[in-house]
């Protein structure tokens, strides 16, 4: 597994950061909504900081459940933190050798 962690980023002259940059790349967070927990068999919420596998290693960011007048509606925040691409899956999926 490879750690996907952001190395800080340096400030330049012209542009300064604002706060604090995040500490993965944007799109590496997996967001489950109530239909998908329902696929995937997740009957309650695991607590923020647990750590799940998901062809990958990722950190609960947030779990909420709110209720509507459509009833209860759950979500679930994961962040990937490490992953790996393997030879074989790079073959089948792009046809390279």
């Amino acid at each position: 597994m490879v750690n996907m962690k952001q190395e800080p980023r340096k400030e330049t002259l012209c542009c300064p950061e604002v706060g604090d940059p995040p500490a993965y790349p944007y799109g590496l967070r997996v967001c489950l909504s109530e239909e998908s927990l329902k696929k995937l068999g997740v009957s309650s919420l695991p607590s923020v900081g647990t750590t799940m596998r998901l062809e990958a290693v990722v950190e609960v960011c947030s779990a909420s459940e709110n209720q509507t007048a459509k009833g209860s509606e759950r979500n679930l925040d994961l962040q990937i933190t490490d992953m790996q691409l393997s030879t074989d899956a790079a073959q089948t999926l792009f046809g390279k050798d």
